[in-house]
């Protein structure tokens, strides 16, 4: 986030709480990087302000160069669609900046516990995305696990096995 008052109100939340603890805060992705790979943390809130692709490209160099920090992309607006690339690349998390701060903190709380968090906004409140990500929103965090594991294109047999699925309740 390049806000500093947006900075120094996370720095104050994240310091009243009993479980979390604020690592660090960057000013850059490459800033950012070099940090995790010094001091890897378990979850980092990816500040979608700079724009989408920048964001994505940071979700997905993260990935490589320390694949167990889990990221939750924190953005003002965001399609179903572009919350499916983001968790393709390994997002394991997508608020809105718009959540009540109890929210956001319950997100990061799940993804740092190994949960999954799908929360995804659409400008026009009508349109076909806002209605698909409303009912994203609603899903079990069984189903949003499974969803993620479809997003990064494995096959049923796959994610029956990565979560343990009983073969008879999967089917090709």
């Amino acid at each position: 986030e390049s806000q500093p008052i947006v900075v120094k109100g996370l720095r104050a939340l994240i310091a009243e709480t009993e479980d979390l603890v604020l690592a660090g805060v960057s000013a850059s992705a490459t800033e950012a990087l070099d940090a995790l790979r010094a001091e890897p943390a378990t979850a980092v809130l990816v500040d979608a302000n700079p724009g989408l692709r920048p964001a994505l490209r940071f979700i997905s160099d993260l990935a490589q160069i320390s694949p167990g920090v889990q990221p939750v992309l924190w953005a003002s607006s965001l399609s179903d669609v572009d919350a499916s690339r983001v968790l393709q690349l390994g997002a394991r998390g997508v608020a809105r900046k718009s959540l009540p701060i109890d929210r956001l903190l319950e997100c990061v709380r799940t993804v740092a516990q190994g949960g999954i968090w799908l929360e995804t906004d659409d400008s026009e409140p009508d349109s076909q995305d806002a209605r698909r990500a409303k009912s994203l929103a609603k899903l079990t965090p069984r189903e949003r696990e499974v969803a993620v594991f479809v997003c990064r294109g494995l096959r049923n047999r796959e994610i029956a096995e990565v979560t343990k699925a009983d073969d008879f309740i999967v089917s090709d």
